[in-house]
């Protein structure tokens, strides 16, 4: 099957291609020239973690800024991983991890604020949405964090953090993250 691309008429006409025995998606060129593909099965993945990457966001219940702080998290079995965060707000953070839990998954995570006192915070988490692959070259597999046992002036804390990253970097929308 073949899917003509719509598009400005200063770009030459592009097809989409199905080639149904390869379970392959082809880009193909005005002169039927492969300009990419991709296999069914990485379009999938694709496609439902840009799904749950949309529920994450617009079930925010406070606005995230960009920052990056050395986590650590411990699931029920006590095993620990070290890695870093793409964001936070009060009610949750964005670890980035080439081996995200799955949705659902309680555990702690540890991480210091970056302004003085330089405050430790210790937090239950349950894994709200998971990004299995890389999107667009910049965002990394990780998984997005709730807090759902954080204390209260820990929370503020991080709420004022965020709000004095975004004046900072002169975020119109702190609900949402730059991607």
């Amino acid at each position: 099957m073949r899917v003509t691309l719509t598009s400005p008429a200063d770009r030459p006409e592009r097809y989409l291609e199905l080639d149904h025995e390869r379970e392959v998606v082809m880009l193909l060129g005005a002169q039927d020239e492969l300009l990419g593909s991709v296999r069914w099965e990485v379009l999938i993945k694709l496609i439902v973690t840009a799904a749950a990457d949309a529920e994450g966001q617009e079930k925010r219940s406070s606005p995230r800024a960009p920052v990056a702080l050395r986590v650590s998290y411990r699931t029920r079995d006590q095993e620990e991983v070290v890695s870093v965060t793409r964001d936070i707000g009060g009610g949750g953070t964005f670890i980035e991890t080439a081996t995200p839990l799955p949705r659902g998954t309680e555990l702690t995570v540890d991480f210091v604020l970056p302004d003085p006192p330089f405050e430790h915070v210790r937090a239950k988490a349950r894994v709200a949405w998971v990004r299995e692959v890389a999107e667009r070259i910049i965002f990394l597999p990780g998984m997005g964090v709730q807090f759902v046992d954080i204390d209260s002036q820990v929370r503020a804390a991080i709420q004022q953090l965020v709000l004095r990253l975004n004046e900072s970097r002169g975020n119109a929308d702190p609900l949402q993250t730059p991607e």
